[in-house]
């Protein structure tokens, strides 16, 4: 019933270090008696624990008696235990040409398939008998899972090399098709295993290499350790080893890093090239903080030509650190390189990061559109791949840049579509992504001089960078919000604040300037106007955001006129010219009010005007709907044309009655139309409202996005209902102005069925929100308007 190899050693609850080494090849059967320890051997060993056994833990002579005595279970099925893979290699091919003779070159075309069901085998092969199924679960090591069985490496191997023996043409064709099948089908870890039966070690490693990147990518980086022990050193490739030394480098034990940094090094000095070894060296040195030492290693491994992964990780790397330098030329070819390649290698992943560089270096050359539409595009990517970590990080970085344009309404939207993904992180990346955009979100407030709710926002930002000790950016929050609490009167707190943040600060320069410019709001708050004004002097050198920088220009104008009563605007239109926006000047309008108001009688008196009445908030679309009578639609006071009546209809519809299917809407706007014709009127519609609302949306942005198979508004449309009330349309994502004017019954000349099922409903809406509010003449004709209809 069962085949025990003469020299097979039991190891009962080894320690780890023994069982390493006894699956190194990675094809060795085990038992261990502890079901737990199944989580330090490499990936891929087979494993019987003592339960499978039904053992209970035990030692000496008696346990290992009491295993040969249970050696026939499960269901009579052998356990081969060998001193080592070869072994039960040949013990493997004895039974197939003794025990299993009759069946053993029907099984042949089995050899790549890592699990085996009745139906199956038949179907792959149609020459074995009837009783194969019995035959093998008898007398080879299979694990049972369910109606099927896992094939340990051993057995396949011993397949592998009989086929060799028979058909070595057919053989090498079959392993061909069948690796090439899973790298087809992104199952890299069977390719492995295909070429590696075939004796095809190198080819082997380089597949498992690449898989190996692949899980370094996605986090995963201390299976790509076990992967990779698992595979003799003999049979590794250089790129399967740096895949492995690379893993370790991004450890969070500082000893293992710097020990595989140490062999990444060494292997350079020996003469080692590859470009692998370039990017992770050149990741290395940009951590430490050495970019001139990390570009020269990113060209040197360009030089190289490289392809694959490799070489999208390395032209990645490079725009980085070009970024670093500010070299936005060679930035920008850099990520035409990498979008040609990854076009090339098909990798969607890195035409998004291609465009995330493009934008980038157009936002930091001052193209902030041409930057929009890089996003978006990457965004378009990113979401389609389902890459949350970087869709988020780019929404958050999208959101920073479209604060410091003075776009807030925009970076707000951004930073909720980010707070949206972070359910798919793990526990520990969501509280760290929480606390970026928390601070994120604090900073937007901030700058719109939105007090109160910056001041909370601020307060939550620093108490989350505590508590996931991120100190560097505590201590940045910290300052923001001694400042607020300046702003507040709290000077008290405001000054414990920022001594607690300077104790934190590291010291450099950028530091030693925002320390210095907090003082001075912190100083100006309390009315220590000449203090204040060293500080923000002492702050202007360099360090400071641009932001800052005219808030800065704005303090020290608002001082020299407090004490000298003089006004010199220069300084603040040379700042102001040089940001590019005045947005900046609304984050302290309360406490500038002064200086605000005397720049009404300049030549900047207009640019003030409408920084301080249009709303922070800019960047929503403001449309104005009167839904009394014959459908109307205005923007900041101009009437909005559309091709279609239907297209203006939907508006409105999208607006009161919320997100809806294409179904919803055909059944609503066209009666449930089911001909094509209906859905054709449909998109026609939808294309209509698009074309007409896109030009009044920042680039980029869909005025109707379709997601989750539904068509809804854009957020960042701020719809204003006149004629109906919210009360009527309770699923209704727009405002709804106060009633003052109905000139005739809702949506007249509307017929579709949504808008002569809502009619009734809409008038008796009006009806209750007129007898409770103003009892007056103009109530009065309103209802006698409405009863009329």
């Amino acid at each position: 019933m069962h085949a025990l190899v003469p020299e097979a050693q039991l190891l009962l609850d080894p320690p780890p270090a023994e069982l390493r080494r006894a699956v190194s090849a990675g094809a060795l059967l085990l038992i261990s008696l502890s079901p737990d320890r199944a989580a330090e051997l490499p990936a891929g060993a087979v494993v019987l624990t003592a339960a499978d056994l039904r053992l209970r833990p035990g030692r000496g002579a008696a346990q290992r008696a009491a295993v040969q005595a249970t050696l026939g279970w499960p269901e009579g099925v052998a356990l081969i235990l060998a001193a080592g893979p070869d072994a039960a290699v040949r013990r493997i091919q004895a039974l197939l040409g003794g025990e299993l003779a009759g069946v053993a070159d029907a099984l042949l075309p089995l050899v790549h398939q890592e699990s085996w069901t009745a139906a199956q085998g038949l179907t792959h092969s149609p020459g074995l008998p009837a009783t194969w199924w019995t035959l093998v679960r008898r007398h080879l090591p299979l694990i049972p899972d369910g109606d099927a069985v896992q094939v340990p490496w051993i057995v396949s191997a011993a397949l592998a090399q009989r086929s060799a023996l028979v058909d070595a043409r057919s053989f090498q064709s079959n392993t061909v098709r069948a690796a090439d099948e899973a790298i087809q089908s992104g199952d890299l870890r069977r390719a492995e295993r295909v070429l590696r039966l075939a004796g095809q070690h190198e080819g082997a490693s380089d597949v498992l290499a690449g898989h190996c990147l692949n899980l370094s990518a996605a986090g995963r980086r201390d299976e790509v350790v076990q992967l990779v022990d698992a595979v003799p050193a003999h049979q590794r490739s250089l790129r399967l080893s740096l895949s492995r030394l690379g893993a370790l480098a991004w450890s969070k034990d500082h000893a293992r890093q710097e020990r595989a940094e140490r062999e990444l090094y060494a292997l350079y000095e020996q003469g080692t090239r590859h470009p692998l070894l370039t990017y992770l060296l050149a990741y290395a040195e940009s951590r430490a903080g050495r970019y001139d030492r990390s570009r020269a290693l990113c060209e040197e491994g360009l030089r190289i030509t490289p392809t694959g992964r490799e070489g999208l990780l390395v032209l990645r790397h490079y725009e980085f650190v070009l970024n670093r330098a500010r070299d936005f030329t060679a930035q920008q070819a850099a990520c035409e390189q990498l979008l040609t390649l990854a076009t090339w290698e098909g990798s969607l992943e890195f035409t998004a990061h291609a465009h995330t560089g493009l934008g980038t270096c157009l936002e930091d050359q001052g193209h902030p559109d041409e930057a929009m539409l890089q996003y978006n595009r990457a965004l378009g990517y990113l979401q389609r791949l389902e890459l949350h970590l970087p869709t988020i990080e780019l929404h958050n970085n999208y959101a920073q840049m479209l604060a410091d344009r003075g776009r807030h309404a925009e970076a707000l939207h951004q930073l909720t579509l980010a707070g949206a993904r972070l359910v798919h992180l793990d526990e520990q990346a969501q509280r760290r992504w929480q606390a970026w955009l928390t601070g994120s979100r604090a900073i937007i407030l901030h700058q719109g001089g939105q007090h109160g709710e910056a001041l909370a926002t601020l307060q939550d930002a620093v108490q989350r960078f505590d508590e996931v000790r991120l100190v560097d950016q505590a201590t940045v929050y910290r300052l923001l919000l001694a400042e607020r609490l300046a702003l507040d009167g709290q000077h008290g707190a405001a000054r414990s604040e920022s001594l607690r943040a300077e104790g934190d600060s590291q010291g450099q320069g950028n530091d030693d300037a925002q320390l210095a410019f907090t003082a001075g709001v912190l100083a100006y708050a309390r009315g220590d106007f000449d203090p204040a004004d060293a500080a923000f002097a002492a702050a202007s050198g360099s360090g400071l955001p641009g932001w800052d920088v005219v808030r800065s220009a704005a303090y020290r104008a608002a001082i020299a006129l407090r004490i000298r009563g003089q006004l010199d605007i220069q300084a603040l239109e040379d700042t102001l010219s040089a940001f590019g926006v005045d947005a900046p000047l609304i984050t302290d309008a309360r406490q500038l009010d002064p200086l605000l108001s005397a720049l009404r009688s300049t030549p900047l008196a207009e640019r003030i005007e409408r920084l301080l009445d249009q709303s922070v908030w800019q960047g929503n679309v403001a449309l104005q709907v009167d839904v009394a009578g014959s459908l109307s639609v205005r923007h900041v006071g101009d009437a909005v044309r559309f091709p279609l009546s239907r297209s203006a209809e939907l508006l409105v519809y999208l607006s009161l009655m919320g997100p809806s299917s294409r179904h919803g809407l055909i059944a609503d706007l066209w009666d449930g139309d089911p001909s094509v014709r209906a859905a054709d009127l449909l998109k026609k519609a939808v294309r209509g409202l698009r074309d007409t609302l896109r030009p009044l949306m920042p680039p980029g942005e869909d005025p109707v996005p379709y997601r989750g198979a539904r068509y809804a508004l854009n957020p960042l449309l701020r719809v204003r209902i006149h004629g109906a009330t919210r009360s009527a349309f309770p699923r209704a994502v727009a405002e709804f102005a106060a009633v003052q004017h109905v000139a005739d019954e809702f949506l007249s000349g509307v017929f579709s069925s949504w808008v002569l099922e809502s009619r009734p409903t809409v008038h008796a809406a009006l009806r209750r929100s007129l007898s409770a509010g103003d009892a007056g003449s103009v109530a009065a004709r309103l209802s006698q308007v409405i009863d009329s209809f």
